[in-house]
């Protein structure tokens, strides 16, 4: 079985599902539970992404480069802006 063909798919679900928990935590949850698991997520989703087939691996690099470099222009934005 070659599970190498999957874990594209499996890297979509896990970047949906961790959104999915931050987004619906509402605030309930300490941050010292939600940064550890904000970053294994994130680490676990480049991962697969990156062990996956070759068309998986450009398409979803270039996602998660996207989301990357978004969120931080949008982060040095509000840091420049609340100097």
């Amino acid at each position: 079985m070659q599970i190498q063909k999957y874990l594209g798919v499996i890297s979509v679900a896990l970047f949906v599902v961790s959104v999915f928990i931050i987004l619906f935590d509402f605030g309930e949850t300490p941050a010292y539970v939600i940064l550890p698991f904000f970053l294994l997520s994130v680490s676990f989703t480049l991962i697969t992404g990156i062990f996956s087939t070759k068309r998986w691996r450009i398409a979803l690099l270039s996602v998660y480069g996207t989301i990357i470099l978004v969120f931080m222009v949008f982060a040095l934005g509000f840091g420049f802006a609340h100097m």
